[in-house]
């Protein structure tokens, strides 16, 4: 199976206790991570998304975000990574999601009745501060949809995921070589898998890159939304920092 989310998967039945991601006092662990994302993939089909569908992330490059991103795989959508330019366009979303035919988007709590606005054929859900206790009343879908190597898993907008208009496709297969490759590099600067900790550096340690190594992901909170120079997965720059 080439889905991307065999990976959290996998790593979760190795080593569920072992942190994938902190912010902060925020930690989750492998089996959250893998627990929660299975409670996004029964929202999203309980929300009728289906096999194929384009779903939107609207949201901080922050805990929330692997469990949504990993959520949607699960079932066979297409991710869509829609963030911000700067902290202050988050309050005027585009019409991206509507023009790339997104069935529903995550978005963050004090932009969603903005977003609700201006896509008023997409469906919109608010990813608040207790977003992750709340997916506990969400159906589960453990299963994971099969997917072929070149399937898409996301897509990014030719301008970056700010950008409105339809651009490059990442098929399972691809990222999935291209996270082997990192994945290679973070455990070589470490004395195995798991062994440190590594910031958000985008290409160098993406997101599919840190969950095959089984590290964990530090997510540094003032650079989800200002930050995006050097690669970091900040605004415009996050959906690079996946396809490593």
């Amino acid at each position: 199976m080439t889905n991307l989310a065999t990976l959290l998967m996998e790593a979760a039945a190795r080593f569920p206790r072992r942190p994938a991601v902190r912010l902060r006092e925020t930690v989750l662990t492998y089996a959250d991570l893998d627990e929660l994302s299975a409670h996004v993939a029964g929202g999203l089909s309980a929300h009728g998304v289906h096999l194929g569908d384009r779903v939107g992330t609207m949201v901080p490059y922050a805990p929330a975000f692997p469990v949504l991103y990993f959520g949607a795989l699960r079932i066979g959508a297409i991710v869509l990574p829609m963030y911000p330019r700067t902290p202050s366009a988050a309050a005027k979303p585009r019409r991206g999601a509507r023009a790339r035919g997104a069935r529903l988007v995550f978005t963050s709590h004090d932009t969603a009745e903005a977003a609700d606005e201006e896509m008023n054929d997409t469906t919109v859900v608010p990813v608040g501060p207790g977003f992750l206790a709340q997916l506990g009343f969400w159906p589960q879908a453990h299963d994971v949809v099969d997917r072929a190597d070149d399937d898409p898993a996301i897509q990014v907008p030719a301008g970056g995921p700010a950008d409105g208009c339809d651009g490059l496709a990442l098929s399972h297969g691809a990222l999935r070589e291209h996270a082997a490759v990192a994945a290679r590099r973070t455990m070589e600067q470490t004395s195995g898998p798991g062994a440190a900790e590594f910031p958000c550096t985008g290409q160098s340690h993406g997101l599919n890159a840190v969950i095959l190594a089984g590290a964990c992901l530090a997510v540094d909170e003032a650079g989800t939304t200002t930050r995006a120079s050097h690669g970091l997965p900040g605004c415009p720059t996050a959906a690079t920092a996946l396809t490593e």
